[in-house]
């Protein structure tokens, strides 16, 4: 059973209204609803988070980069290439031969907040690949 959050924050508000709760007239119940899930739900105008997200989905989906894949690397591959991604150019040119753990075809630059996204996404991989191994 799917439980629906407005119903159920509509419910608690109707409940405490009958017990007497003060809510201030200022207020619709709509605006109490939405403020209680913005609360409840968090933040959702994080679009770098949804955008992490939706990376390592595509590396997963169109890359193959699963978790058996991610497995495979037990010497901080992951991390180093996050570590790429996320320098600045100038630094990532003197560091790149140094630290990049793949051949340079699987390097795929494309701008300052993509390369941060795909580092973040990068990043998860790798806890993902701990948490699995511990």
């Amino acid at each position: 059973m799917e439980i629906n959050l407005n119903d159920v924050i509509v419910e608690q508000l109707s409940q405490s209204a009958q017990n007497s709760v003060w809510v201030p007239a200022e207020y619709s119940m709509n605006e109490i609803v939405y403020d209680c899930c913005q609360f409840l739900e968090g933040p959702r105008n994080m679009k770098s988070i949804d955008d992490v997200v939706a990376e390592r989905n595509r590396q997963v989906s169109k890359e193959g980069f699963d978790s058996g894949h991610d497995d495979k690397y037990k010497h901080n591959e992951l991390a180093l290439a996050a570590v790429v991604y996320a320098l600045p150019t100038d630094l990532r040119r003197e560091y790149f031969a140094d630290l990049w753990p793949w051949d340079t075809k699987w390097y795929k630059s494309t701008n300052r907040r993509r390369n941060l996204v795909k580092a973040a996404a990068l990043i998860i991989a790798e806890i993902d690949r701990i948490d699995r191994n511990a």
